[in-house]
């Protein structure tokens, strides 16, 4: 079973609720997957504390993947000190992320970034690709320009090309509830956001697909 998590952006409560009901839901007995798409920090209250969780593989059993999002490429940006990267991810949500380490040691936020650094930008099993925003249509995957994989939005999303895999299982573009399309899987359902919620993605080894959320 493979079971994908959407955008967190540091809403620690409800990550470690979607994390019981998986722990709930999963069978001892499968090969369980958890990929987490990326987006972990920013505009939440807990980022820190959902990194702490995240990285301690709080889902015993389970291999986990985790992908780099647009927002952690923003703060590896504005940590390897570019002022306008800075001034960029501070004004996106990096504010509420700077507050979660206040009085925290320099080091911490370093060994945070590198962790980021050495995240993938996308992820392959039974035949579905899991990655932080899209693809670039018509484009092989080997050969798709990083950027991409964190930022496209309406090329991707408008696109009903056939992209060479089962589905694409992507975040990064808020929607009120999962979208389930020929093509493409979207799980997120802006967590941050007043009224949204946090979604995984749930695809069975014969590719049926439900979904929890809280």
């Amino acid at each position: 079973m493979i079971y994908a998590v959407g955008d967190i952006h540091g809403m620690f409560r409800k990550l470690v609720t979607l994390i019981e009901r998986i722990q709930d839901d999963a069978s001892p007995s499968d090969d369980n997957t958890i990929v987490f798409l990326g987006d972990y920090i920013d505009r939440g209250p807990d980022s820190r504390r959902v990194l702490e969780l995240i990285a301690s593989e709080p889902l015993e059993g389970f291999k986990h993947v985790f992908l780099k999002g647009n927002h952690e490429d923003m703060m590896i940006n504005a940590m390897d000190g570019d002022s306008r990267a800075l001034n960029g991810w501070i004004s996106n949500g990096g504010a509420d992320t700077m507050k979660c380490f206040e009085g925290a040691p320099d080091l911490l936020l370093e060994q945070w970034t590198s962790w980021m650094r050495g995240l993938p930008y996308h992820y392959e099993q039974d035949g579905y690709l899991f990655v932080h925003a899209g693809i670039d249509p018509g484009v092989p995957l080997l050969l798709q320009n990083p950027s991409d994989l964190l930022w496209i939005r309406e090329k991707f999303t408008e696109s009903n090309a056939d992209h060479g895999f089962k589905k694409v299982v992507h975040g990064h573009t808020p929607v009120d509830r999962p979208e389930i399309l020929s093509n493409r899987i979207n799980i997120d359902t802006g967590a941050c956001y007043a009224g949204g919620t946090l979604t995984a993605i749930k695809i069975s080894q014969t590719g049926d697909t439900d979904w929890l959320q809280v």
